[in-house]
């Protein structure tokens, strides 16, 4: 009996996957294992993530030291092959192998191509880069009984917690 993993838990990492951020020490600064997390482009404090944002992105696990609000830095998970159980939202359906983009709240959804015209502008090619900076990584299941050999394939996932293997792809 496969056990239901819990957003946070870790599927597999090696060492050096996890490095100590900035964050903002207001109130609700605070954030609790499994929660997607992002630096922008230009530096600065991490802050859980929403819908757009592009950068660096990690993942709270229930391994790392807890925060509290007026902590100034925190344990994060964003070594690329690192695997992580997190919170997909309810906007769209991923596929397994699907890539995967920040959400409202921490969570990820499925990536969706944005639309570049035939003959791309300067502002087409900064949306572009801009594109590739939004992708946090691939889903590989809902348990570790999924997305693993040849005979057992991550099934659609929307809504629930399912694995991401961190790093753009």
């Amino acid at each position: 009996m496969v056990a239901t993993p819990h957003a946070g838990e870790i599927a597999k990492t090696r060492d050096g996957d996890y490095e100590v951020c900035p964050k903002a020490t207001t109130a609700s600064s605070a954030m609790a294992p499994g929660i997607v997390n992002n630096q922008p482009v230009a530096g600065g404090n991490w802050a859980a993530c929403s819908a757009g944002n592009f950068g660096r992105f990690g993942v709270i696990t229930d391994e790392a030291l807890t925060n509290v609000d007026g902590d100034s830095t925190f344990q994060n998970l964003t070594g690329p092959g690192a695997e992580v159980y997190v919170t997909f939202s309810n906007t769209n359906t991923v596929k397994g192998g699907q890539l995967v983009v920040a959400d409202n709240s921490g969570k990820v959804k499925g990536y969706t191509e944005a639309a570049v015209t035939a003959t791309p502008s300067q502002a087409d090619e900064l949306l572009a880069l801009r594109e590739f900076l939004k992708l946090i990584g691939t889903y590989r299941g809902k348990d570790e009984s999924e997305g693993s050999g040849l005979d057992k394939p991550a099934t659609d996932i929307t809504n629930a917690v399912g694995r991401i293997r961190l790093g753009r792809y």
